[in-house]
């Protein structure tokens, strides 16, 4: 009784000191770790800039539900989350991360409110250290890969639905977070229809409530154009624009490029087997979503989840609230396995075993009185060596330090084309993303080499050539590597140096 009085006087205290910590670990150093700027960061950074200022994505479409992107698709609510930021602090690697970094220490809100809802204080406070210091969840709010934001959602969804068992109207803040969710990843597609008809199936009361008739039309109206929009690629209806919002035709649907769909009964199994072998190793071999070592969420993630989940279904059954909890992990389960499985496609998975962790550790602390300090310092250590190695050798991906200054240098001297380097991915998109090129300019003059392709990749657009070469006539520049300039010094002329990048003359 007296270590629940302390509880409670100190709770909240705890929760901000948690807060802190999880914003400071997710804020501090935002542009240097990860190093680079990956290819679909700047995708989304640009999408956003020019529906902020022009109103189009690069597809020339005026305001998609659905970004036309790289031919398959890319989800919108990053974009539209960005474009506050970017109207303040302009387009570069701060503005465009810190939508992912404030979403992260939103979810950390979210789990806390959750676990205290469900478990009690202790709970609250045992899953918001957890999500805090854990390895997958600092990484995927530190840089903006736009379907890092999809759990975010599905959790303010569940909160709502369990909030709403002592108060029905919550079930419309529940109504528009998993409508939104809808516009952060596609994978939300797999899981809320799965969701949702268990949960009301289970929940048949709701059927005479007026609120759940409200919110069940409120879900709808949001999820109308986005549904829309996934029919028209799943059919041979063409794009549709109705009062300046595009229902966009992609290359490709992008479901079907990550789902196992077709592949056949041996391929849900090769799929299952791949899913359960992540969930045990805690690595898909990808730096920027695991570190070895740490993995996920640390060695005693599972055998903490194992627990959690056994005092759920055990200890508490007269805890109603945590069924649509435990209905959560159970669908994101089932959905991982017919996912192609990489961290991030399956990411709807992680914060509901989060929040098993939190329930499982809140019983360890419970069960051992005052040999607790143990468990959190092995929290604390882990997350220590978790943090050295992250600093110490961070996830990389382009090095654009230098490149914009280069591209302006190059534009400048030559009277013909601008050559930019093919050695590294997606070269077009770091010129938009750099160099801030209207979306019409774009739309109206770029080539593919693949047209039609899931991934289309730009073989030119105005004065810029992406496809090797150093300039075919007097008057081209082209911006190369070092790594390229050594290769070709002897006969290109050097007109500077910016970083790891050379602007130099044609020959």
């Amino acid at each position: 009784m007296r270590e629940k009085d302390w509880l409670a006087r100190h709770e909240r205290a705890i929760a901000i000191a948690l807060l802190v910590l999880a914003a400071a670990v997710r804020l501090i150093a935002l542009t240097r770790y990860p190093a680079g700027l990956n290819q679909d960061e700047a995708s989304t950074g640009y999408e956003a800039w020019a529906l902020l200022h022009y109103g189009m994505d690069r597809a020339g479409n005026s305001w998609p539900v659905l970004l036309t992107s790289w031919g398959s698709g890319q989800n919108i609510l990053y974009s539209w989350l960005s474009m506050p930021f970017i109207a303040l602090f302009g387009l570069n690697m701060f503005s465009l991360r810190l939508t992912a970094a404030l979403c992260g220490v939103a979810a950390c809100a979210v789990m806390w409110r959750l676990g205290r809802r469900c478990g009690g204080a202790g709970c609250g406070l045992c899953a918001l250290l957890l999500i805090a210091v854990d390895p997958w969840h600092i990484m995927a709010s530190r840089w903006a890969l736009e379907s890092n934001i999809m759990p975010l959602f599905l959790l303010a969804g569940v909160l709502c639905t369990v909030k709403s068992r002592e108060n029905v109207r919550w079930l419309m803040g529940a109504a528009v977070c998993f409508a939104l969710a809808l516009y952060a990843y596609g994978t939300a597609f797999f899981f809320l229809p799965l969701f949702l008809v268990v949960y009301v199936l289970m929940n048949l009361s709701l059927l005479r409530e007026r609120w759940f008739w409200l919110a069940a039309g409120l879900f709808v109206l949001l999820a109308l154009p986005i549904g829309l929009c996934q029919l028209i690629n799943m059919t041979d209806l063409p794009a549709v624009t109705f009062l300046g919002i595009t229902l966009p035709k992609l290359t490709a649907p992008r479901q079907a490029a990550v789902s196992v769909f077709g592949t056949g009964l041996s391929g849900v199994l090769d799929n299952i087997g791949s899913f359960a072998k992540l969930l045990v190793t805690q690595s898909d071999g990808l730096r920027y979503n695991a570190l070895p070592g740490s993995g996920l969420y640390y060695f005693f993630g599972l055998p903490l989840a194992a627990a959690g989940l056994v005092r759920s279904f055990v200890e508490r059954k007269p805890q109603p609230g945590e069924g649509p909890v435990r209905l959560a992990l159970i669908v994101s389960l089932v959905c991982a396995c017919l996912v192609t499985v990489n961290i991030n496609r399956v990411n709807m998975v992680w914060l509901p075993l989060l929040y098993f962790q939190g329930a499982g550790l809140d019983w360890l602390l419970s069960r051992i009185g005052r040999w607790g300090a143990l468990p959190l310092a092995a929290v604390a250590v882990c997350f220590a060596l978790f943090a050295a190695d992250y600093v110490r050798e961070p996830p990389a991906f382009t090095d654009i330090d230098g490149l914009s200054e280069a591209i302006a240098c190059a534009e400048e001297a030559a009277d013909g084309t601008v050559y930019v380097t093919d050695q590294i991915p997606a070269p077009y998109i770091y010129v938009l993303f750099l160099r801030q090129v209207p979306p019409q300019d774009y739309a109206d003059t770029v080539e593919f080499f693949n047209p039609g392709s899931p991934f289309e990749n730009a073989a030119s657009f105005g004065r810029y050539r992406f496809d090797g070469g150093a300039g075919e006539e007097p008057g081209d520049c082209c911006v190369l590597t070092l790594w390229e300039f050594d290769q070709w010094a002897g006969w290109m002329t050097c007109l500077g140096q910016f970083g790891d990048y050379v602007v130099c003359a044609a020959p």
